[in-house]
């Protein structure tokens, strides 16, 4: 792995060293010949490390000389970037104004003398990493090294399109083992009801392989009538066990269960059912905690069978109620079979028998293990002489014993790394850092890879995710990752390793990545990434940004929080697993304390939606309570159906964002006194905002939700109201103005927005908005019964001092269905309105050009799209309309117009026109021709509009007329003809 990621990361400091902007940096800074110098030396350093990597194992000074060699180049690749950084930085700073008004305010850094100063350091800097180089090249000279490029890049091989790595159903020389194992399954004459068959041998002799080919033999699965496999490996919990084994046999997820909920849970599971259980690599070897597992597996029926694979003898002998199964290595004539499937392409033995016998002679110190002979198969595979054969044979192997251990086994696994392509070494390597049985995703893996740099190509044509992805099956073809799970197309997204190869990753990697034992008092100071487990004895810590829940990687646990109370600015806890003991481990984050955290993020990766998460979930949510001085809380992915209790209690909470969560319901949070942006996006369970009574809110009307300003609803389809007791109703009549005078007003609400949210049809009134209301698939209820208050206005004991959205400045109608027009009523009151947009409303019938004239006269900008029945009459007062602002008029789409009012030519300062999408559009309106300010005029899409008006040449400030798709006026009108000669910017475009 080493030199692979040496390799990489040497060849980005060349590149970065040839590059134009290093040597512009290299002028401005006075270190180019600094720059030239290493440049050439990492080069000459660079050329050798894959012969230094062969000669480690055996010369000391030789590793000696790498590990110096990869401080070097990890210091000279950091001070590359803080070059380029504090070049960026300056480069900012000099351009940005305000940079440039704090720079003169701050002059300190910025001195003629710190700057000078500066520049000397990091000239040292430079200087002293160079001579590092050349001290380590002066020293490689002493070794003789070999020249040779390091490979890179997707290997080429002669293979089939599909990848011919050997399936696990294409088991070779275990028929007879099978039958075995199935004799014992089938074997009925027992005294106990369930028994236990343990298959013995060493690691990579087949033994999971076994298991599996029973286990999905069809005869097996009409036997039994549960099947469940478990893989147990070095961690013997009871518990874990017994939450696997039930999503096996009923296919939920119940992870987060307390013991004794576990114990009875699995008991019910099998409970008088004839179950197989396989319990697949256990190494336990703690006779009473077997005993504890087993107690609760002997409810089946009789008949049941347990079948434990191990490597131990102890542990069959712990386990086992019958003889274990010692399971020996392949005969000489399978080991050559499978042999030939992974060594030869077609045939290739028949070319050059000479090769067959070579091939036997290596095989045979593969003792019969298939996870060897595969190993070394696909070493040889892309050996094509047989003097390459009989290098490995007589070189490579000649440390190997003839036994059957697994030290011989590892040494031919080794082997088959060392002959890895180099791009694949550190990218297997780096897979150590997974645990053992890990169900490895490979998008996952690929983006890992990116971000480590280890992915790179000669060809520009093809992304990094696709030689990486060929990286993935490479490594899979040679037999390093075993058991792929396919997609529905056939396309692999999974895999794992064997806990052989895995050991064979950790001892590789070792000197890039590894696991620090927890009682270690110092840490090397060249690690560059570290990560702290015990994060809870940093009693003192001010400032952590990201907290990651997840116990099956042994990362932190939420009680690490515990005596984390000095945090301060922004958490954020994401929770990537199902996390056991939910609302003990939550209380004991004891974020309640944390009075001066200001932002909290609680954020849940996809983990189920089973009946057990959502109880998890809730008692999760109800325990991380936070401190009252919380001023920003943001939930995603939450699954519970209620939320906490304590929201009414966050009494600072300024901004509240919740978001893909199941809730139905939320907390009573109408008098949170500070809360002034409420957010509720891709809720599809919330069918109200609140549980209570209507009647309790309006009695505190007083305390409201009094200081909200912006109120955001996206993609709730289930919303039905903001109380689930509604006693008010849906009003669809003007003349009801009665019932809402009971409804509560958002009394500083500025902001709203309600998209994708069908079935929402009451909710608090909205009068004093000022800024955007939108609203987008959605009810045009809210907005009508808001409206409708216009009417209160009339009752002479209304003491309102305006009328409702008068102070509006921005409303947008977007594919509202149920909307058939605009009441003249409403527009009288929209005296504020500066921008409208209706988009979308397909029942809306007909719209007045002089009523939105007339009543919104701070109108100047007016979209209507995509409204395919609206008809914009035409009114017959259109001249007594007054000075009217608009100063953009759109009409796109609109597929029944036939023809624009004449009230058009009364605008009295257009500056742009836009009109498309019209196809039965004959003509335009002769007013066109008094639109003197007019600036923009643009038509598109009009096939069957013959001409604009006769009046073009009166367009006096027309600057810019484009024309699309309207064949009728191509002939007609030209650049610089005719009506349009004094348009200066005239295009035609055929679509």
């Amino acid at each position: 792995m080493a030199e692979a990621i040496l390799y990489g990361i040497a060849q980005t400091i060349i590149e970065n060293l040839g590059s134009m902007a290093f040597a512009e940096i290299g002028s401005v800074w006075g270190v180019k010949d600094e720059f030239e110098k290493l440049k050439d030396t990492v080069s000459a350093v660079q050329a050798v490390l894959l012969d230094a990597e062969e000669q480690q194992g055996k010369s000391h000074r030789v590793k000696h000389w790498i590990m110096k060699l990869r401080d070097a180049v990890y210091d000279a690749d950091d001070l590359l970037t803080e070059f380029y950084t504090e070049d960026m930085r300056q480069r900012v700073m000099g351009g940005d104004q305000m940079a440039k008004r704090v720079r003169t305010s701050f002059t300190t850094f910025f001195s003629s003398s710190n700057q000078l100063a500066f520049r000397h350091d990091m000239a040292k800097k430079i200087t002293s990493v160079r001579e590092r180089f050349d001290a380590i090249a002066n020293d490689m000279n002493k070794f003789q090294f070999i020249v040779h490029p390091l490979q890179t890049g997707v290997l080429t091989r002669e293979r089939e399109q599909t990848y011919s790595f050997v399936c696990e159903e294409e088991v070779i020389g275990r028929e007879e083992d099978k039958k075995a194992i199935m004799d014992l399954l089938f074997d009925y004459d027992v005294q106990e009801n369930v028994s236990f068959i343990s298959i013995v041998g060493i690691g990579g002799l087949g033994k999971t392989t076994l298991a599996q080919y029973v286990y999905n033999d069809e005869k097996v699965n009409n036997y039994f009538e549960l099947h469940m496999w478990v893989c147990v490996s070095d961690v013997f919990d009871v518990q874990k066990i017994a939450e696997k084994i039930i999503k096996c046999a009923i296919g939920l997820k119940l992870e987060n269960l307390e013991m004794e909920q576990a114990q009875n849970e699995l008991r019910k599971t099998l409970n008088q059912k004839k179950y197989l259980l396989v319990l697949d690599d256990v190494w336990n070897e703690d006779e009473e905690k077997w005993y504890n597992l087993k107690r609760l597996l002997m409810g089946g029926s009789k008949g049941s069978k347990v079948v434990i694979t191990t490597r131990t003898k102890l542990v069959a002998e712990i386990t086992s109620t019958i003889s274990p199964y010692y399971l020996q290595g392949l005969s000489k004539n399978q080991s050559w079979s499978l042999f030939k499937q992974m060594a030869f392409r077609k045939r290739q033995e028949m070319i050059n028998p000479n090769l067959e016998a070579i091939g036997m002679d290596i095989v045979h110190k593969c003792c019969g293990v298939p996870l060897a002979i595969k190993a070394i198969g696909r070493i040889l595979y892309f050996k094509k002489t047989e003097d390459e054969w009989l290098y490995i044979k007589n070189k490579e192997l000649t440390n190997v014993t003839q036994e059957e251990n697994n030290s011989s086994i590892l040494s031919i696994l080794k082997l088959s790394y060392d002959h890895l392509p180099s791009h694949l070494k550190c990218c297997f390597a780096y897979c150590s850092l997974f645990p053992k049985d890990h169900e490895i995703s490979k998008l996952t893996l690929i983006n890992l890879w990116i971000a480590q740099g280890f992915i790179s190509s000669s060809n520009e044509k093809l992304h990094m995710e696709d030689v990486a992805n060929e990286y993935c099956m490479d490594l899979l073809w040679r037999s390093f990752f075993q058991e792929a799970r396919e997609d529905s197309f056939g396309n692999t997204i999974s895999f794992k390793m064997h806990d052989l190869i895995h050991d064979l990753a950790q001892s590789i990697s070792r000197v890039e990545c590894t696991y620090i034992d927890s009682n270690i008092e110092n840490v090397n100071e060249n690690v560059c990434h570290l990560s702290v487990a015990s994060v809870g004895q940093l009693t003192s810590l001010q400032v952590l940004p990201l907290f990651i829940v997840n116990e099956e990687l042994s990362c932190a646990g939420l009680p690490e929080l515990n005596k984390l109370n000095n945090l301060r600015g922004e958490l954020r806890i994401r929770i990537k697993v199902r996390v056991k003991d939910a609302t003990s481990k939550a209380k004991a984050a004891n974020l309640k304390d944390k009075q001066h955290l200001r932002k909290l993020e609680l954020i849940w990766g996809k983990l189920g939606n089973d009946v057990a998460r959502v109880w998890e979930d809730e008692n999760l949510m109800e325990g991380l309570r936070p401190h009252q001085n919380l001023k920003m809380l943001t939930v995603v992915g939450y699954q519970g159906v209620r939320f906490p209790s304590w929201l009414p209690s966050l009494t600072g909470l300024v901004i509240l964002e919740i978001s893909q969560s199941m809730c139905q319901h939320l907390s009573p949070m109408y008098q949170l006194p500070n809360l002034r942006n409420l957010s509720l996006e891709f809720m599809d369970g919330l069918e109200y905002i609140s549980d209570r009574e209507i009647t309790e809110e309006i009695s505190a009307s007083s305390t409201f939700f009094p200081s909200l300003k912006s109120l955001k609803l996206w993609s709730c389809p289930n919303l039905k109201g903001w109380w689930r007791r509604d006693t008010v109703g849906v009003v669809t009549s003007s003349h009801q103005y009665q019932s809402h005078v009971s409804l509560p007003s958002f009394p500083r609400l500025l902001q709203l927005e309600i998209s994708f949210c069908k079935n929402l049809t009451c909710m608090p009134l909205f009068p004093n908005l000022e800024e955007p209301l939108r609203l987008t698939v959605s009810s045009c209820n809210p907005l009508q019964q808001t409206m409708n208050m216009i009417d209160i206005f009339s009752i002479p004991s209304a003491s309102k001092s305006s009328p409702p959205l008068s102070k509006l400045k921005f409303l947008s109608l977007d594919r509202i269905q149920d909307i058939e027009l605009l009441p003249e009523q409403w527009l009288q009151n929209l005296a504020s309105l500066e921008e409208l947009e209706i988009k979308g409303c397909d029942r809306l019938k007909s719209l007045s050009l002089s009523l939105f004239m007339k009543h919104l006269t701070s109108l100047k900008k007016l979209c209507i799209s995509w409204c395919e029945e609206v008809d914009l009459f035409n009114d017959e007062d259109t001249q007594s309309v007054g000075v009217s602002p608009l100063q953009r008029l759109t009409i796109d789409g609109c597929h029944n117009l036939i023809s624009l009012p004449e009230g058009i030519g009364n605008l009295t300062a257009p500056q742009t026109l836009e009109i498309s999408g019209l196809p039965n559009l004959i003509s335009l309106p002769e007013g066109i021709r008094s639109l003197t300010s007019l600036k923009r005029f643009e038509v598109r899409s009009c096939p069957n509009l013959t001409s604009l008006s006769s009046g073009m040449h009166r367009l006096s400030s027309l600057q810019t007329l484009i024309i699309a798709a309207c064949p009728h006026l191509k002939e007609r009108y030209q650049k610089g003809i005719g009506e349009i000669a004094h348009v200066p910017n005239f295009q035609y475009y055929d679509s």
